[in-house]
């Protein structure tokens, strides 16, 4: 793990009270940004001032005193996401696929193609042909000049990099028409690439 992975995830965990792990990378710049304007803006602290002076105490000016505890941290967290995202624009994830269709093993089709996804942290994609299924773009991480993104599809999570081979994930569905059982399968060939 690269030192700003390491980082990233310790100001994470010092700033649980503002951002969550589940948020994507634009929520967490958007939390940080509103706690740095939060603790910086005059007029929003001499409002914050007043009420605390007016001896109100409410998790508004609770808040005010997190966001100015951890000014530090916030601006060090806003660099290195910014600094992310900025290195992933420009990536996209390739998905390559073979569908299969089966229906009572006495009809039987196959399909392939490929898409081309924005790499967006928190994107969620329907996959080709199984519908109620989807692709989902967990976290995208950088090192350097690798950027990784960790990917769910039908309950398997992939961890894809722009540096190496393909990674496959496989997803699935059955079900019953007209009493008959069709099954379909999808194997998914998943690269990240720069345009």
């Amino acid at each position: 793990m690269g030192e700003n992975m390491k980082e990233i995830q310790d100001l994470e965990k010092t700033l649980s009270s503002i951002i969550k792990p589940e948020m994507t990378i634009d929520e967490k710049l958007g939390a940080l940004e509103n706690s740095f304007w939060r603790s910086h803006n005059a007029g929003y602290c001499d409002y914050i001032a007043g009420l605390q002076m007016g001896g109100i105490e409410n998790g508004t000016t609770k808040q005010h005193d997190n966001d100015c505890k951890y000014k530090w941290e916030v601006n060090r967290l806003l660099e290195l996401l910014k600094e992310i995202k900025a290195k992933t624009d420009g990536y996209f994830l390739t998905v390559a696929w073979q569908y299969e269709y089966d229906k009572e093993s006495t009809w039987f089709d196959t399909d392939e193609g490929e898409e081309t996804y924005s790499l967006t942290e928190g994107a969620s994609y329907p996959l080709p042909h199984i519908k109620n299924k989807s692709l989902e773009i967990k976290r995208i991480t950088c090192e350097g000049e690798i950027v990784r993104a960790e990917i769910c599809v039908d309950y398997e999570t992939v961890v894809v990099c722009n540096d190496g081979e393909p990674v496959i994930a496989h997803a699935s569905d059955s079900y019953s028409v007209c009493g008959d059982s069709v099954h379909q399968s999808l194997i998914l060939k998943l690269s990240i690439k720069k345009q």
